[in-house]
């Protein structure tokens, strides 16, 4: 459906890869991909929409990979790549990259609406992590979770900061909503104007969508 090749095929070039890092002596990096509110995706606008997210989202990873690095589709919402001739610096720098590229592509669904995930991931070396391919696949899911718990935090904190930036209301503009020389419980942003208000869907995690009010 993607595009991309599937787990066996993964595995398959992985031996391919461990053969060449040992002659080579170079370090081979395996990534673990995980989106990030993609089931928020499917139960908001079908799971016709998210399969084009998954093939769209495949193509952003695949943009942010050399021309000789492995991509493959896991199962469900995971990608796993094979990254050669890399140390752990650089693979860093990629993972960034690659999650500012995820972060900021959005898909058209249902007419003016956009529909957007994240992504979590994890990485983990040979040999330094093992030498097998399990052995790399359960280090790298056990960063990607580390990198997911901490996505959630900071989402919750930005969440937080938002809704007390929109709600919260001083005393003087309480007493302002009272007296009639202004609308009680209005937002402090004097920017905020109901004729274009942003309107955002959260899941616990990631935007799903938004649009404007016009």
């Amino acid at each position: 459906m993607t595009g991309l090749p599937n787990a066996r095929s993964l595995q398959m070039q992985f031996e391919k890869e461990v053969g060449r890092a040992k002659r080579s002596g170079h370090n081979l990096q395996l990534l673990v991909l995980d989106l990030d509110g993609f089931k928020a995706v499917n139960d908001t606008f079908g799971h016709k929409a998210g399969d084009t997210m998954l093939k769209e989202i495949g193509g952003v990873i695949q943009d942010e990979l050399r021309d000789y690095d492995f991509l493959a589709r896991y199962g469900g919402d995971e990608f796993v790549a094979l990254i050669p001739e890399t140390d752990s610096a650089d693979v860093i720098e990629l993972c960034r990259r690659i999650e500012t590229a995820v972060d900021e592509f959005r898909l058209p669904v249902r007419g003016d609406s956009l529909a957007g995930v994240g992504v979590s991931v994890g990485s983990s070396s040979f040999p330094s992590h093992g030498e097998s391919f399990d052995q790399l696949i359960v280090a790298a899911d056990k960063a990607m979770y580390r990198a997911k718990a901490f996505h959630k935090q900071r989402n919750s904190r930005l969440e937080e900061q938002q809704l007390q930036a929109k709600f919260l209301v001083s005393s003087d503009d309480l007493l302002e909503g009272l007296s009639g020389s202004a609308q009680p419980y209005a937002s402090r942003d004097a920017s905020s104007d109901i004729e274009n208000e942003l309107v955002v869907e959260l899941d616990e995690s990631h935007i799903v969508s938004y649009s404007t009010i016009n």
